[in-house]
Order: structure tokens, then C-alpha cells, then sequence
């Protein structure tokens, strides 16, 4: 099966959407399939016809526009060279060019497509900036998502609150017709020969402490005005506490970060690492006691099955969507968006090592639901049906 996913931007740099992409192509070119990517980059030059290879995977580049909605003639010449000879598109994002540009060739040349929105449809991010979504949603969002073969879900979560903003015209009881649910998937890696100690001597500041750690894109949605109010109401009951946040600042948020925590008397028992990863970040959950995700919003939390794989208790917020799978599981604790219970959370966490492994423990047993592997099977076969239905309806 010839099979191809376009995405504005395939830069780690820019978030899980990413990692989750690249993720489920590598796993699918493993499994046989014949799998490409059409992305823009930040400093790329345009690909030639042929595309470039990594981990199995074709990669179509083509030089980003810049404008809020990533115009360009670029990617829909690419996109009108490949999709013709693909089965399928599957198209990560909603709210740039690349959605209506690939939607409709895919429509002219009748290739089934599937748009996954990645939790842009979550209501706190749907009310963000409506006066610069309203335009797209009537002219190609809503079209879009009509015509789609399939709108993948990461949760059935994510599904209910997606179909509560009213943008699909076939939703009703929290279902969207056109759906499925398939979830992000994890690559396992016990990483045996990592050591804590290997973080604090990168970070002597840490030594002696018990870590608090976040680990993702520093943005306004990731709850880290709450995360700050709750690491010092519970370091006033502990001494031994430290902050770590680890990630990417792209939009210059951490100075409002260090701000609140500067406020909270709480900075001087902070460290900003910037963005980990490989084994950088395996040893930051190692050498962490408790990692917490106080999110507004969170379309499905790779982070969180990343920390439990490598041995790290986990609090999240109810408003990450695979909370109630943590939850059944007692696999982690979960609490509201409020500083005071995610504190509550920290302490029960590093005061109880008992339950604290007994939880990772679960954890673990979760994870293993959420392999590459399985993830891939799954979304092979929703393909095989989806192309299949679109042969029969030609």
C-alpha cells in the first residue's frame, strides 16, 4: 500500500504532531508499506522528484511560506506531483494551507484521505484566536473535514470534545461519524545502562534534591503558570524539591514562566534545560522522582507513557485525554487544573516510594497497549478498509 502523510512541518522542535508522525510512518515502512512524507521546513531546500530517504520513509521537502496560514505554491506542486500515484493521504493538522491543498487534490484524483487535527478542535484551543480561524473553518476546514474519508481521533476523548465545538455537520452524542480512534504510539527502549546520577553531573545544582520534572514544549497550554504555584506551595512543606522544565522555548515563554516562579520565591530551585532528547532525555526521567502535566488542554501526552516506560511516577490534569485510561489503570494521579491538588499530587508522590513504584509498575502494563507495533497494525487496517470503501464507491 502506497501510502502518504503530509504535515506543515516535520521539525522535532515543533512538538509531539511530529514525533507522532514520524513515529507511525517509520513503524508502517517497517511493516511493508511503501510511506512518504510531504513537509515544509524552517531551512529546507525543495526536494527533487524522488524525495529523500530515512528510516524506510520518503520525504517530499519543500520550502515554507511564511503568513499564518503557510501559503505555498511549493507544497501544492509537490502535493499534485505525488498524490496521484498514492492508496491513500493521511493529512496531520486543520489549520494551514496544506489541509485544503492536499483535501482537494485528493478529491479531484479520488484518493480517500483521512485528517487527523492533532486536538486543535479541543474547545480551549478552539476558542483561541477565533478571529483568525472563523475565515478558514467556513472557506476549507469544514469542507475538508466533510469530505474526509476518516477523522482520526487519538482518544475517544478527544472525539467528544472535537464534537462539541459544532464544526462537523455529522456529530451527534459526542460521536463523529466519519471517525476513528486510534492512539499515539510509544517506541520502548528500557535503557538498562542509563544512571540518574548521569543528570546531575550535567546539572550539580540538582544534586541531594528530589526532581519535579516537566518535560515538553514550554507553552501556554501546557498548565506551567499552575505547575509553578503548586511546586512552591509543595516546597514550602519540603526542602529537598527541584524544579526541572525541559523543552523547547520557541515562543518565548519560559521568561513568563521564570517570571511566576521568581514570584512564587521558587527560582533559585528551578532548572531550564532547554530541548532533550535521545538519551539526554531518557536521563532526565530517570533521574526524576515525579513528572507532572498540568495541561489546559492535551491531545494524548507522549511524554506521559515516556515517563512511565522509563520508570517515572506521573500527575496530569483531567484536561489530558487519556487521563481516564491513567486513571482505571492507577497507573498515575490525576487531578484538576489547580495548583493545590497537583501539589497535593508532588508530595503524595515523593513521600509514598512505595506506591510510587507500585504505580509505575501499572504503568508500564499501560504502556505496552501503545507500541508502534500495534498502533501501525491498526491504522494498516483502517486504511485497507477506507481504500477498499473508496474503490467500491468509484
Amino acid at each position: 500500500m502506497k501510502i502518504l502523510h503530509v504535515i506543515p512541518n516535520i521539525d522535532v522542535r515543533h512538538g509531539g504532531s511530529v514525533a507522532s508522525c514520524l513515529g507511525l510512518c517509520r513503524e508502517l515502512a517497517r511493516q511493508g508499506d511503501d510511506v512518504a512524507i510531504c513537509a515544509a521546513g524552517e531551512q529546507r531546500p525543495a526536494g527533487d522528484g524522488e524525495g529523500r530517504q530515512t528510516d524506510g520513509v520518503r520525504i517530499f521537502d519543500v520550502p515554507m511560506s511564511r503568513g499564518p496560514y503557510g501559503v505555498s505554491v511549493a507544497m501544492f506542486n509537490a502535493l499534485r506531483r505525488v498524490i496521484p500515484a498514492v492508496d491513500i493521504v493521511h493529512i496531520h493538522g486543520i489549520y494551514r494551507f496544506h489541509l485544503p491543498a492536499a483535501a482537494a487534490l485528493c478529491v479531484y484524483h479520488g484518493v480517500p484521505y483521512v485528517v487527523k487535527p492533532h486536538g486543535s478542535l479541543d474547545p480551549f484551543l478552539f476558542r483561541v484566536r477565533r478571529w483568525r480561524k472563523a475565515a478558514p473553518e467556513w472557506l476549507f476546514v469544514e469542507p475538508s473535514l466533510g469530505h474526509a474519508s476518516a477523522v482520526h481521533f487519538t482518544s475517544a476523548e478527544e472525539m467528544m470534545l472535537a464534537a462539541s465545538t459544532g464544526i462537523f455537520q455529522h456529530a451527534s452524542g459526542g460521536t463523529v461519524a466519519n471517525a476513528i480512534i486510534v492512539p499515539e504510539g510509544v517506541t520502548f527502549d528500557a535503557a538498562n545502562d542509563i544512571a540518574p546520577e548521569e543528570f546531575v553531573e550535567a546539572h550539580p545544582e540538582t544534586r541531594g534534591m528530589r526532581l519535579v520534572l516537566f518535560l515538553g514544549r514550554i507553552n501556554f497550554k501546557k498548565g506551567l503558570d499552575i505547575l509553578a504555584k503548586a511546586f512552591a506551595l509543595a516546597s514550602r512543606k519540603r526542602d529537598d524539591l527541584w524544579l526541572v522544565i525541559a523543552g523547547p522555548d520557541n515562543e518565548g515563554y519560559a521568561s513568563q514562566v521564570r517570571g511566576w516562579l521568581g514570584a512564587a520565591g521558587v527560582l533559585k530551585r528551578s532548572t531550564f534545560t532547554g530541548m532533550l532528547v535521545g538519551r539526554h532525555k531518557q536521563v532526565a526521567y530517570r533521574a526524576a522522582a515525579v513528572f507532572v502535566l498540568p495541561s489546559y488542554t492535551e491531545n494524548f501526552g507522549m511524554t506521559i507513557m515516556e515517563a512511565l516506560n522509563y520508570g517515572c511516577p506521573v500527575v496530569i490534569s483531567t484536561k489530558v485525554n487519556i487521563w481516564r485510561d491513567l486513571k482505571v489503570a492507577g497507573a498515575g494521579i490525576v487531578t484538576e487544573c489547580d495548583a493545590a491538588q497537583v501539589a497535593e499530587a508532588i508530595l503524595k508522590v515523593v513521600e509514598n516510594p512505595v506506591a510510587a513504584r507500585e504505580m509505575v509498575q501499572r504503568g508500564r502494563e499501560l504502556v505496552r497497549r501503545f507500541s508502534w507495533e500495534s498502533v501501525a497494525a491498526d491504522m494498516r487496517a483502517h486504511y485497507r478498509g477506507l481504500v477498499r470503501a473508496a474503490a467500491l464507491e468509484a
